[in-house]
């Protein structure tokens, strides 16, 4: 068994955002950008953190057209997730954008992928998107998917 490290240190991360939005057909735009962190490629939602005195609304739109080259009229707030209350604050703001429109090509030159939810399904399914914020985003589509359609749980 591991020893538990007990110390007073709390790391604060800068605030982030993350967008699930969805094209005028309804595919959900996502973006496979390579994390050196696990040293492979990750399916993300667009998203990124808050600038210092830069509002979420704005960060989130910002974040959305450097990463995918879409912009998005009105963004909905989904939720606050914490990612981890044990030892660190970092805080990501969910929003949620339909009918978003390619303006121009994403500045951060990641692959930008459009993907139905029959595919997204299939994603899950086959465990291939592992990024936190990106994991409740599409579980709370499909959640309002299920609720417009009438299906129970």
């Amino acid at each position: 068994m591991r020893d538990i490290l007990k110390t007073d240190e709390v790391v604060e991360f800068p605030d982030s955002v993350c967008v699930l939005a969805s094209s005028r057909n309804g595919d959900v735009l996502l973006v496979r950008q390579f994390r050196s962190t696990v040293d492979s490629f990750s399916l993300e939602l667009p998203g990124g953190k808050v600038e210092p005195n830069e509002n979420l609304i704005d960060a989130a739109h910002r974040e959305l057209f450097e990463e995918t080259g879409f912009k998005a009229g009105t963004l909905e707030k989904i939720c606050k997730i914490d990612l981890d209350l044990s030892r660190s604050i970092h805080r990501t703001y969910l929003f949620y954008a339909e009918n978003a429109e390619r303006f121009g090509e994403n500045k951060e030159g990641f692959d930008v992928l459009t993907v139905s939810t029959l595919n997204i399904c299939k994603l899950l399914e086959r465990k291939k998107i592992t990024h936190a914020p990106t994991l409740v985003a599409l579980q709370w589509k499909l959640l309002q998917e299920k609720a417009r359609l009438g299906v129970e749980s």
